[in-house]
């Protein structure tokens, strides 16, 4: 049995995707889920934090800057 695969990418619509399709689709949203999820406990673990601390490292600030930046 022979798969074939083809991949296109459709410039201007999503070009953050990995692929067209389906199976492009669900790794782009488990992609990005994975991501909100990082975010979301790197913002707990670090909110968990003494307030000393947090001004230490710049806490809420500097994080919220680089969402807004995209850096």
């Amino acid at each position: 049995m022979a798969y074939i695969a083809h991949q296109s990418r459709k410039a201007g619509i999503a070009p953050d995707l990995p692929a067209a399709g389906l199976a492009g689709t669900v790794w782009a949203l488990w992609t990005r889920v994975a991501e909100w999820r990082q975010r979301r406990r790197t913002n707990r673990v670090v909110s968990s934090l003494p307030m000393d601390l947090q001004k230490d490292i710049g806490w809420p600030g500097g994080y919220q800057r680089r969402d807004v930046d995209g850096r």
